[in-house]
């Protein structure tokens, strides 16, 4: 049942209790680049940083992989698009700690342990499965492409 709100109805200089449908709020593709961040707009990968460090690169390189991972960004919800960041952000960081490890150097073990269940917990959300996009069987390929040679 949607909430109920006090309207005034003009006609009658009335208050009245009406029920209230729930205002859906549009899509942000359906905005003008201009309205919408850089993060929204794929300008910057996280705001404020420099997507150039190795760490960035490799954050931006498992983005890529766990999308793909689950069928491709057209198929992703905005909330699964921000547990592939989760995921990749803690992914970067266990790796950090991994190369403290190798290098010999100390690490806190209860921090690592923790981001490592985090990261568990949030692929398991999102789903450990690889789905597999839809490719068409040798025959379809070769005959669309064969189309569009012929078109041009």
């Amino acid at each position: 049942m949607p909430p109920i709100a006090f309207v005034q109805d003009l006609a009658n200089n009335d208050l009245a209790m009406k029920p209230q449908t729930p205002t859906i709020r549009p899509s942000t593709t359906s905005q003008p680049p201009t309205t919408r961040s850089r993060v929204t707009n794929g300008k910057e990968l996280v705001a404020g940083a420099d997507g150039r460090s190795p760490q960035a690169r490799r954050y931006r390189d498992l983005i890529a992989e766990m999308t793909n991972d689950l069928g491709g960004a057209e198929v992703l919800s905005e909330a699964q698009r921000q547990l592939i960041r989760r995921a990749a952000g803690l992914s970067v960081q266990a790796e950090a700690v991994e190369a403290a490890i190798l290098n010999g150097k100390d690490i806190d073990l209860a921090a690592y342990v923790t981001a490592t269940n985090a990261l568990r917990r949030v692929l398991d959300t999102l789903g450990l499965k690889r789905v597999a996009k839809e490719v068409p069987n040798l025959q379809a390929y070769l005959a669309g492409r064969a189309a569009a040679e012929a078109a041009q």
